[in-house]
């Protein structure tokens, strides 16, 4: 006999699936503004065999799969995507399958494939980031989801730069304003012959050139857009030595005109300062109490709110050029002074509503210098910050990479102002190291650790309702899709679970070499990306 709980969560269930429609594409990393982690998706297979990869290249063999519609080989990592928007599919990954023979060595790659065939429509090439040591870690590639709307292409290089693409690629030609495609993809500054499947870049915001930012193993994080405007998480980080943060006055959150790539606004927080490695999420936003309110998780283990920026002017600049624009024109202009000898940028400052530090009492240096004991002690915030239902959820974790494996998640108020760190707290919950985002939806809260445990959670208590351990590292996250919970590991583990208060587990799926990127699910269909192959997953 069911409890009463149990059975309020299924009438609470079936309500919330009612207003649900089919949620098309997948444009961007989570949902619309707020990143929750949960699809309107139906029909979604429970089960599937990723099939038999055949030796040296790799590549699937389809025979031998079941429910697989198509696969393609990415790179050996892949971090970045899947999306899904416009009939075609994107992920980042880097170039160890030396997809292109231009294209030789270690490079960031972002695919564009058929969303019905998976057939490549074209590719994205960067070369590696050498000026600063340690800022563009051996083959971790392009790391950032990119976000799609209409036929823009909006993505964070491996270089920390802000790309604005042509969804249809050069097919249709090299539009501009920046039309240097063939310097910009060699790497030993030759050029390269640009052909009709090879990206079409139409902008670019060189954050490192532009904002002095100097990020550590990789630049990453999904950009946000708001009407003409986009968030985007800069990257800054530690030095190679990770003991000292080298531009510790750098923004942690800028702003852009979409339309040209023109810097709009900028936070002044100086969060560089207190950082324990680097910035890893990617903002949201959301309405609290009819305020709108963006949230930016920082990499001193501080989530921010601020007020939403200006709106850029109506009528942008047509040549696209001037601050903060790499067209032909501004990438000959002098570099701008670095913000540290800078203070006034000529644009808005972003105005700060409240602040939450999940471990207040972290040795943040106000110098950006050493730390006591090493800035392995500093908390960090990787997943983006989720809003739901009036709550913020998210977590506060020592390094991955460092000895450290203390973390909670935390439920916070955010209708406050000033520091809410005491007031804002709903509720903790103590699960270790955690680098994924949160699936929220019908009063349950899934998240997945770094020790590889996952968590079903009461999302108003924060009381678990199950754990389980699938015994491997889980950094991406799980999708909450169709009544199932979708999650990978690092270590040749895909789990499918019933979504529920009760543990039902439908299906272990090996899949070699491991996950460490996000499911994503879009027109019937679901996508998940292992290091080495991307499957469109199709029920049959």
């Amino acid at each position: 006999m069911k409890s009463l709980g149990h059975v309020a969560w299924m009438a609470a269930a079936v309500a919330s699936a009612a207003c649900l429609a089919p949620s098309a594409d997948h444009n961007q990393y989570g949902q619309r503004h707020t990143r929750n982690q949960v699809s309107a998706e139906k029909g979604l297979a429970d089960d599937f065999d990723p099939g038999q990869r055949q030796s040296g290249t790799r590549e699937v063999l389809l025979d031998s799969a079941r429910n697989v519609r198509w696969s393609v080989r990415t790179g050996s990592e892949t971090y970045g995507g899947p999306i899904v928007a416009g009939g075609r599919v994107y992920i980042g990954t880097n170039n160890s399958a030396r997809l292109d023979d231009r294209h030789s060595g270690d490079r960031g790659v972002l695919l564009c494939l058929d969303e019905q065939t998976g057939k490549t429509l074209w590719r994205l090439f960067v070369p590696k980031l050498t000026s600063i040591r340690n800022a563009d870690w051996w083959y971790v590639g392009l790391s950032s989801p990119p976000t799609v709307e209409g036929d823009r292409v909006y993505v964070v290089s491996n270089r920390a730069e802000v790309l604005c693409l042509d969804a249809k690629g050069q097919a249709d030609g090299n539009d501009g304003p920046f039309t240097r495609e063939a310097e910009f993809v060699a790497a030993d500054g030759e050029g390269v012959a640009q052909r009709k499947d090879d990206a079409d870049i139409l902008w670019r915001y060189d954050m490192v050139a532009e904002l002095n930012v100097s990020p550590h193993n990789a630049s990453n994080g999904s950009v946000l857009i708001d009407g003409d405007l986009l968030y985007v998480c800069t990257s800054n980080g530690v030095e190679y030595t990770h003991t000292r943060v080298p531009s510790p006055d750098a923004p942690s959150l800028i702003v852009l005109d979409k339309r040209t790539g023109r810097l709009v606004a900028r936070d002044d927080e100086k969060t560089g300062r207190g950082l324990a490695h680097g910035q890893w999420s990617s903002p949201s936003m959301g309405t609290v109490n009819g305020r709108r309110l963006v949230f930016h998780a920082a990499g001193n283990g501080i989530c921010y709110a601020f007020e939403p920026a200006p709106a850029p002017p109506s009528s942008p600049s047509p040549s696209g050029a001037g601050l903060g624009v790499s067209s032909d024109r501004a990438e000959r202009a002098p570099k701008p002074t670095p913000p540290s000898e800078k203070p006034a940028w000529g644009c808005h400052r972003l105005k700060k509503v409240w602040q939450f530090a999940v471990y207040p009492d972290d040795p943040r240096p106000a110098d950006g210098g050493p730390v006591p004991g090493g800035r392995e002690k500093i908390h960090v915030i990787y997943g983006c910050p989720v809003l739901h239902e009036g709550k913020l959820y998210f977590a506060g974790t020592h390094d991955p990479w460092h000895s450290e494996r203390e973390g909670k998640l935390v439920c916070v108020d955010p209708s406050g102002t000033g520091d809410i760190t005491k007031s804002g707290l709903v509720w903790s919950y103590d699960l270790g190291r955690c680098v994924g985002n949160v699936s929220v939806a019908d009063g349950l809260l899934y998240v997945g650790g770094e020790d590889g445990r996952v968590h079903c959670l009461d999302a108003k208590t924060g009381k678990p309702h199950w754990v389980h351990d699938t015994r491997g590292p889980i950094w991406g996250g799980g999708l909450l899709a169709d009544g199932k919970y979708y999650i990978g590991n690092g270590r040749r583990g895909f789990f499918i679970f019933r979504h529920g208060p009760k543990l039902e587990l439908i299906r272990k799926i090996e899949l070699l070499p491991g996950a460490y990127n996000c499911p994503a699910a879009a027109n019937g269909r679901l996508y998940v990306a292992s290091q080495e192959n991307l499957y469109c997953i199709e029920r049959k």
